[in-house]
């Protein structure tokens, strides 16, 4: 590895080539385009990387996140790899697939639309037509149980929403949920951190089971899972 980087480096310092066969270096004039999902600079301290290498290379550097980190961009990708729209998702798959953490990033995607369009019998693709051995399993994710993913078996709790809106032992409570403060609030971050401390709860209440913590909320499944991953409480 480290000789191959000693060439490289000499490449883009030199601007010379040495094919094979030849006694003469030859005069080149490219431009380097490279990429990795190493940690280069780990790799520097390691001694597993040349230090001038890196410089000589990293000039403009673009970092590209993960795909499980821009899930929006499902959407958009899927349009893009799909040659001239020959098939359609419905919604409920492409909330599966936004509830994905996507450990193979894109070419994962890829290798996805390319096995349904192998697959496909029709150009409307729903949730249920897709097969097991297919479809991306969110299960992984968390650590559900088996045993307790038939949710038709479950017995539903209740839980108090009630000790998360307010204090029990403050005697004004009615009036602090009627009022708002002078000051303004922030309803979108109000109703968000309900959100998170609710989903907690169930899924506190749940052992961590989706399909129950779902259950408990009156949500889909699926729904669940994207306020999960939303709010990265996985």
């Amino acid at each position: 590895m480290r000789l191959y980087q000693i060439l490289g480096l000499r490449v883009l310092q030199e601007k010379v080539v040495d094919p094979v066969g030849s006694n003469s270096p030859v005069k080149v004039d490219v431009r380097v385009v490279a990429a990795t999902h190493q940690n280069i600079e780990s790799l520097i301290k390691e001694g597993k990387f040349r230090e001038d290498l890196y410089y000589r290379i990293n000039v403009i550097p673009i970092e590209i996140p993960p795909l499980r980190s821009r899930l929006d961009d499902i959407d958009l990708l899927i349009n893009k790899f799909i040659e001239k729209n020959t098939i359609h998702f419905d919604d409920n798959v492409l909330d599966h697939l936004k509830a994905y953490h996507w450990p193979g990033n894109i070419r994962e995607l890829i290798n996805f639309i390319q096995r349904i369009k192998a697959i496909a019998n029709t150009n409307k693709i729903k949730l249920e037509e897709i097969p097991d051995f297919v479809l991306p399993r969110i299960d992984a994710d968390f650590n559900t149980n088996s045993e307790d993913n038939n949710i038709n078996t479950i017995k539903k709790e209740s839980i108090d929403f009630n000790d998360l809106l307010v204090d029990k032992n403050n005697d004004d409570n009615e009036d602090n949920l009627n009022s708002i403060p002078a000051t303004g609030v922030d309803l979108k971050k109000s109703v968000s951190d309900l959100e998170i401390a609710l989903i907690k709860e169930a899924l506190k209440k749940s052992d961590g089971n989706v399909s129950k913590a779902a259950k408990f909320l009156t949500l889909g499944r699926t729904t669940l899972i994207e306020k999960i991953n939303k709010y990265k409480l996985n």
